[in-house]
């Protein structure tokens, strides 16, 4: 059994028909095509082979044999994508941060007109000093404030933000407040 063994290693040695000879003949097979192509098949198992690129610059190929030219494009359209959804996110936070901002001023001068309401028929001089103290409270400041003979006060607060791009902005908003009458109801 050794001899017979030994014989068929001879055999592959010297260009005979053993398992040898076949792959050495596989193998210049192989490199002649490598030569010729700049590719060589890579086998995978259960005699599935492929190609791969030996680094001479070739281009790779799809199923059919044509050239893949658009390979990576993929990865260009992710990118874009991601930058276009940022933009939008961006873009709502911002906005959600302008009306908050629009809120707060709204809510500050309405604050602040039923402060100076309250004291308009009490200490009308001090009308507007509490306004203001409240609107600086709520990080606001009052532009105008004005009382009238019915004890309605008039204010006007203006709250200043920061956006990026933009910078600072300032925001108004005016309110108003005074007595209810109630007019008598009919009998």
């Amino acid at each position: 059994m050794w001899a017979r063994m030994q014989g068929e290693v001879d055999a592959g040695r010297e260009g005979g028909t053993g398992t040898n000879a076949k792959r050495e003949m596989s193998t210049s097979t192989d490199a002649k095509r490598e030569v010729r192509t700049g590719k060589r098949e890579v086998g995978t198992g259960m005699g599935a082979r492929r190609e791969m690129s030996t680094g001479t610059g070739a281009r790779r190929k799809d199923g059919m044999g044509r050239e893949n030219a658009q390979r990576g494009s993929a990865t260009i359209w992710t990118v874009g994508l991601m930058a276009l959804v940022f933009a939008v996110a961006a873009a709502v936070v911002f906005a959600g941060m302008a009306r908050v901002a629009r809120h707060r001023a709204q809510s500050a001068a309405d604050l602040s007109a039923l402060a100076a309401a309250r004291l308009a028929f009490a200490d009308p001089g001090r009308s507007c000093l509490r306004a203001s103290s409240l609107a600086a409270d709520n990080k606001a400041r009052v532009i105008r404030c004005s009382l009238s003979d019915g004890g309605i006060a008039d204010i006007e607060v203006a709250m200043e933000i920061s956006l990026p791009l933009k910078g600072p902005v300032a925001i108004t908003s005016r309110a108003r407040a005074g007595p209810v009458h109630i007019a008598d109801p009919a009998p």
